[in-house]
């Protein structure tokens, strides 16, 4: 009953209706002049015919080799030849060679190991506290 109530005496003290935004008049404004009333037609796509492409000329001759030739870059220095001997494979005694590719064993191995870094800082930390 309450609420009627408040309604009521808040619908009283309105005064006129809701504002309403496309009641303004249409002379001040244009209509939207890009709405086409009939269908357009399917557009013509205009084909060009493909031309050759033509080989690349340069415009100018390539620059010397050195860079801008202002100072700041030399020619690559000219050193003597080092030529590299790699060692050759030794053959075993049956022909086949000495020393091939590393292959680990399958399978679980014998215990469980703790790695490098762990067993330096046991190292270090024990060394320590038997020093005291």
């Amino acid at each position: 009953m309450l609420f009627q109530m408040e309604h009521h005496t808040a619908k009283s003290k309105q005064k006129g209706g809701a504002f309403k935004l496309h009641s303004h008049p249409t002379d001040f404004f244009d209509d939207n002049p890009y709405y086409f009333k009939s269908v357009l037609p399917p557009s013509q796509e205009t084909k060009v015919p493909q031309s050759k492409p033509k080989p690349f000329k340069p415009s100018s001759p390539a620059k010397l080799a050195g860079g801008s030739k202002a100072g700041t870059f030399d020619v690559y220095p000219h050193h003597s030849e080092d030529p590299y001997n790699s060692p050759k494979m030794q053959l075993g005694g049956n022909g086949k060679r000495k020393g091939g590719v590393f292959r680990s064993s399958v399978g679980p191995k014998s215990k469980p190991t703790s790695s490098t870094l762990k067993q330096n800082i046991t190292r270090y930390f024990c060394s320590r506290a038997i020093s005291y």
